[in-house]
């Protein structure tokens, strides 16, 4: 088992932290506009280019919420908290039970 450090969040402006980042922005307005199918594609393909990004996990969980999907929300919070999302401890009081 060997930890690949390109894929490690750091907020460090590469690459893929920048495609990551332009991605959740985008999914963002997809899920205002209530297209939450294409928001989540948008939160997958995110997560996808930098896996420890905790927006993305935190932001997939709300439309998941959305979607009546507790569950998945639950375990997308739990994520976004172990990466170091500050929101994703009150999320995650209402949905996980």
């Amino acid at each position: 088992f060997v930890i690949d450090k390109r894929h490690l969040w750091h907020g460090s402006g590469s690459a893929d932290a920048n495609s990551s980042n332009r991605l959740v922005s985008e999914g963002a307005e997809y899920y205002k506009k209530g297209k939450y199918e294409k928001a989540i594609e948008l939160f997958d393909a995110a997560i996808r280019y930098y896996s420890n990004n905790p927006e993305a996990f935190y932001n997939r969980g709300v439309v998941k919420l959305k979607q009546l999907d507790n569950a998945g929300a639950c375990d997308d919070f739990k994520r976004a908290f172990l990466l170091g999302d500050s929101d994703a401890m009150n999320a995650m009081a209402k949905t996980c039970k």
